[in-house]
């Protein structure tokens, strides 16, 4: 497989340690899924977001010389990104990406991202130095080496929250190149858009809860409406309770007054059986007297109360 036809927009160089690695892969990733802001797409001749980005982990396609791919894939690449670390001048496989590079493109394409440590410790030697060609009084060229400061993206941060938010930063520096725009300009647009979309959310948010309001205020609604209507019904079944137990009371009394009658008949009754069986009696005894016995037992039998089986 052969990288000859692959365009690439960045090349990573990078040492393959921990912090190294996460650094090339944070940006690449956040490199390839950046959007410019639509307030910049006349800027761009159309280009509007960032197709690929090299880191060899990815790309490297099995090979038993990777000089010849890495090679190829830093022909193809419009930039190279160097993740500097005081691990990275140790490289010598580093930096002859960059030698490569710079031999190939110019060094102005060269960003660097210094992601631990100070300059001086994590930039290499080829990105610190350059050969000048100067003329002395007699018109000849000399060659010194002359120290430089290259222009480079602070990736650095004491917590994994504080790298990942200058690793933002530095994405927005090393973007404004590969889009050929200015920083201030890009990192200003892009706030805007980030703005915009806070407030788009903040917006949909408050009109969910508006709604939501609305939706809970009517349900308070019908709630206080069907709780009136409860407590209307239930004021009228007890309205009904209390008729009915005024009922049971009346009835109850009249119950008791028919009780009373009653015991009062019955007494009388028993009254008026125990005359009639005293008359009786007496009858039977003045007829016993006058030796009427069967008619004395006739009146006796009358007197007793009636039985049956």
């Amino acid at each position: 497989m052969s990288l000859e036809n692959v365009k690439y927009d960045a090349f990573i160089s990078y040492r393959h340690s921990d912090l190294d690695m996460f650094t090339a892969m944070s940006i690449q990733r956040k490199l390839e899924n950046f959007k410019l802001p639509r307030s910049l797409h006349g800027k761009t001749s159309g280009r509007t977001k960032i197709e690929r980005v090299f880191r060899d982990q990815d790309e490297l396609p099995l090979a038993s010389n990777l000089s010849d791919p890495i090679e190829e894939a830093l022909q193809n690449s419009d930039f190279l990104i160097v993740i500097c670390t005081p691990r990275l001048p140790e490289s010598l496989w580093c930096a002859k990406e960059i030698d490569t590079f710079i031999q190939l493109h110019g060094r102005e394409h060269v960003l660097a991202v210094l992601a631990e440590g100070e300059p001086e410790e994590s930039f290499p030697e080829n990105l610190r130095y350059v050969k000048k060609l100067t003329l002395d009084e007699l018109g000849n060229e000399t060659e010194e080496i002359v120290e430089i400061e290259p222009l480079a993206a602070d990736a650095r941060g004491n917590t994994l929250k504080e790298r990942k938010k200058m690793i933002d930063d530095a994405v927005l520096r090393l973007a404004a190149p590969l889009f050929g725009l200015n920083y201030d300009d890009l990192k200003q647009r892009h706030k805007e858009q980030r703005t915009r979309r806070i407030l788009t959310v903040a917006s949909i948010v408050a009109a969910f809860f508006f709604v939501f309001a609305l939706v809970c205020m009517g349900l308070a609604i019908r709630i206080n409406s069907q709780k009136s209507t409860i407590a209307k019904q239930f004021h009228e079944i007890e309205a009904k309770n209390m008729e009915i137990e005024a009922n049971n009371i009346e009835i109850l009394k009249q119950s008791a007054e028919i009780i009373k009658k009653n015991e009062e008949i019955s007494r009388q009754y028993r009254a008026e059986q125990l005359k009639y069986a005293e008359t009786m009696a007496d009858s039977s005894k003045a007829l016993l007297t006058n030796g009427r016995r069967f008619d004395a037992l006739y009146a006796v039998r009358n007197a007793m109360p009636d039985t049956k089986d």
